[in-house]
């Protein structure tokens, strides 16, 4: 979005006339870029939060953005090309949810195979994560940094997961299966990608 990158230029210019940063073009770039990952996100997150207090489904917006965030951000894997296509795909996804949970159609399911398939989503993201990405790519030690933290996140959810089913909380079962179930295709895209990428080729 071009408001987004003005915004964080301006703010970066202002960050180098403070001396808080140095005013060479690399840390400038890099001071822009992490401004503009910032301002998306909270923009994507305002936007959900709106949608949510018009549908009044504000808690449950909060509960998908906990599970989601804490895993996608480690897990790695597909990420859009542009800031507009990342907003786009993000309230897209929140939306589905919305008429999902507004509609009721999670209750024809029960909760007990959304808490079966949350322990395997989540079991996949602790064994594969993270995936690189080919315009991030990662050392050896950033990956074992990254799968130490995710496995331990992961272990976390499938503990929140046994504490939901327990005390009935289906809806929130559901949500945290949703996310996970995101997360998990997030991940298997840029292999898919490779293997049609291949079969092109061949």
């Amino acid at each position: 979005m071009i408001c987004l990158e003005k915004l964080s230029q301006l703010i970066a210019a202002k960050l180098v006339k403070e001396e808080i940063i140095n005013d060479d073009d690399f840390s400038v770039e890099c001071c822009v870029y992490g401004l503009e990952l910032i301002l998306s996100s909270l923009f994507i997150f305002a936007t959900m939060m709106t949608i949510a207090a018009f549908t009044g489904l504000v808690t449950e917006c909060l509960a998908f953005a906990a599970f989601f965030c804490s895993l996608r951000i480690l897990a790695g894997g597909f990420h859009c090309k542009n800031y507009i296509s990342c907003f786009l795909v993000s309230v897209s996804l929140w939306g589905v949810l919305c008429v999902l949970l507004l509609t009721d159609a999670w209750q024809f399911v029960n909760s007990g195979l959304f808490a079966a398939a949350t322990f395997v989503f989540t079991g996949y993201i602790a064994l594969r994560a993270p995936i690189e990405h080919k315009n991030r790519p990662l050392s050896s030690d950033d990956i074992k940094n990254i799968k130490g933290k995710a496995r331990f996140l992961c272990a976390l959810h499938l503990m929140v997961a046994v504490i939901l089913v327990l005390l009935q909380r289906d809806k929130l079962i559901f949500i945290q299966c949703y996310s996970d179930l995101l997360t998990t295709l997030f991940m298997l895209i840029p292999s898919m990608e490779v293997k049609g990428n291949e079969k092109d080729h061949s």
